[in-house]
């Protein structure tokens, strides 16, 4: 099912095989993929310049948390889903628990894209 067919992804991971999986689903998924990368820094000189539709952010990468990364699509009016197995704190934000599908993930990301146009 290709329910996300011209969607920009920006992906967030910073354990590389988490990161080719989540890649692999979402090309699965049809979406572009943008990144993935790593770090906070790296995340958001991304956003200077591609247009995203939307963003899957690992919470709790090596050297910090996304939430910077967050912060700014927020600011931008970009949804996102935070993928943690550990909780988060930002009762707004959209919860993707990992392990997780490419049912899961597409579900999620069609959820917070659904949110955005709401608002």
């Amino acid at each position: 099912m290709r329910h996300l067919e011209g969607k920009k992804i920006l992906l967030v991971e910073d354990e590389y095989l988490i990161a080719m999986m989540a890649e692999d689903m979402l090309r699965t998924l049809g979406a572009e993929v943008i990144g993935p990368e790593a770090t906070v820094d790296a995340a958001l000189k991304l956003l200077e310049d591609a247009e995203i539709d939307c963003a899957v952010l690992d919470v709790n990468l090596k050297h910090g948390t996304s939430d910077a990364v967050a912060d700014r699509l927020r600011e931008d009016a970009i949804p996102y889903i935070f993928a943690t197995g550990h909780g988060h704190r930002d009762i707004d934000a959209i919860i993707l628990s990992k392990p997780y599908t490419e049912a899961n993930l597409g579900r999620t990301i069609t959820e917070a894209l659904s949110r955005s146009r709401l608002k």
